[in-house]
């Protein structure tokens, strides 16, 4: 049985077959789809891992913030900025970590304050 249904201001009819059936694009553009988004898809994870190869080498060879002085102080029962304000006698502060963290965030770091020197010293 074949139904048609009109649309108005208009002389063509189409059947509910045709209002229905999903339009299909042709095999090469599927397939030129998945090959673009797997291109993409390993050159943003390429650029992504460059990018993190970059920040660990920079944080290994350029970085003063790890805040282990600060910490291994705390852990002392010592204030690390009573030390820094003090001038340091003792040069408990390594490099340039000047106590510039929050209480809290020292105590969360504390694990950290536990390393021996060693660790805490640039390589």
């Amino acid at each position: 049985m074949n139904v048609e249904a009109k649309i108005p201001n208009d002389s063509m009819s189409i059947t509910p077959a045709q209002v229905s059936a999903p339009a299909t694009q042709p095999r090469h553009d599927l397939l030129l789809d998945v090959l673009t988004s797997k291109i993409l898809l390993v050159l943003g994870s390429l650029l992504a891992l460059v990018n993190i190869g970059a920040s660990v080498n920079g944080a290994v060879l350029h970085s003063s913030d790890f805040q282990w002085s600060g910490a291994h102080l705390l852990l002392q029962h010592r204030d690390p900025w009573a030390v820094f304000l003090s001038g340091d006698p003792h040069h408990e502060i390594l490099l340039r970590q000047a106590p510039n963290y929050l209480h809290e965030l020292y105590i969360l770091s504390r694990l950290s304050g536990k390393s021996c020197t060693l660790i805490a010293q640039p390589i």
